[in-house]
C-alpha cells in the first residue's frame, strides 16, 4: 500500500474514533480505502484503558508499527509520547514524497507537526474524510456532535460547525 494515503494515529484520535465513538464499521470502511497505522507505543497506552473488545478491534483493523522517534522532535516534545512517533513517522513519508496525514489533536503537537510542514488532521478531520467518503452521514455527525460536546473531549465547538 505504498501509494495508497496513510492515517497513522495517535493515542487520543484512537481514543475518540473507537472508543468513545465506537465507530467500528465505518473504520473497517475507511480501512479499505487508507492505510490505518499506529505506533506500538500508542497501542500499549490505548491497551491501558481500552475493552479487550476495541483491543483486539485495533490489533485487526489497524497497522501496528515499531517506530524509533527522530531525534530532532525530543528538543519539542517528550521522547516517549506517541505523538514524537507519529510525527516520526510523518517525516518518513514526506520524505519518500507518500501520502499521509498524522492524525494528533494537540496543540503542542500540532504546532511542532506544521513546524516541519507535515501534513496533519485531528479527530474531527477523520470525521469529515468519513463523511467525504460516504462512509458515515450528516445524521451520524449530529449524534456525534452532541457526543462530543457532552464529553470530555476537549473541541471548540467551531470545530465542529460544518455539522448541520
Amino acid at each position: 500500500m505504498r501509494d495508497s494515503l496513510k492515517f497513522i494515529f495517535d493515542n487520543s484520535a484512537l481514543v475518540a474514533i473507537v472508543e468513545k465513538l465506537k465507530l467500528h464499521n465505518e473504520i473497517k470502511q475507511l480501512k479499505g480505502q487508507i492505510e490505518l497505522i499506529i505506533p506500538s507505543t500508542v497501542f500499549k497506552e490505548f491497551c491501558v484503558k481500552a475493552s479487550k473488545e476495541n483491543e483486539e478491534f485495533v490489533k485487526t483493523n489497524f497497522k501496528i508499527l515499531n517506530l524509533e522517534p527522530d531525534q530532532t522532535l525530543t528538543r519539542f516534545l517528550e521522547t516517549e509520547s506517541g505523538e514524537v512517533l507519529v510525527i516520526s513517522q510523518g517525516m518518513k513519508y514526506q520524505a519518500n514524497k507518500e501520502k499521509y496525514f498524522c492524525v494528533i489533536d494537540e496543540k503542542a503537537a500540532r504546532d511542532v507537526a506544521e513546524l516541519f510542514e507535515l501534513q496533519k488532521t485531528g479527530t474531527i478531520g477523520v470525521l469529515r474524510t468519513m463523511y467525504e467518503m460516504k462512509i458515515i452521514s450528516m445524521d451520524k455527525l449530529k449524534t456525534i456532535k452532541l457526543i462530543l460536546l457532552n464529553s470530555d473531549f476537549r473541541i471548540k465547538p467551531e470545530h465542529l460547525s460544518w455539522i448541520k
